[in-house]
């Protein structure tokens, strides 16, 4: 290949800028076709392709699956984002 080239490009005036950008076609996807069951199905499904841990649980039970999990790590000390439920931390730990 060989050395890089630098190419030189007109710069469009400032007002220019503004009008092209907001030319720009917005075809986006604004709203999905998937029900949120199938959306959550995907992520786990992407989340395991990357070998995570993906524990599946009820709101009932998610205390007492996040206990499961911080045992299991062996672990005593955790950072937990800031506003987490205090009931979501099991004893025996520190945040």
């Amino acid at each position: 290949m060989g050395k890089r080239q630098r190419h030189r490009f007109p710069m469009p005036h400032a007002g220019d800028q503004s009008a092209a950008y907001a030319s720009l076609p917005r075809a986006y996807v604004r709203k999905g076709q998937k029900r949120a069951a199938e959306c959550v199905a995907l992520m786990i499904e992407r989340l395991r392709e990357y070998d995570a841990d993906v524990v599946e649980t009820t709101p009932d039970g998610l205390a007492a699956a996040i206990a499961t999990q911080l045992k299991a790590s062996g672990k005593r000390n955790f950072v937990v984002p800031y506003g987490l439920p205090s009931e979501w931390m099991a004893g025996g730990f520190e945040s």
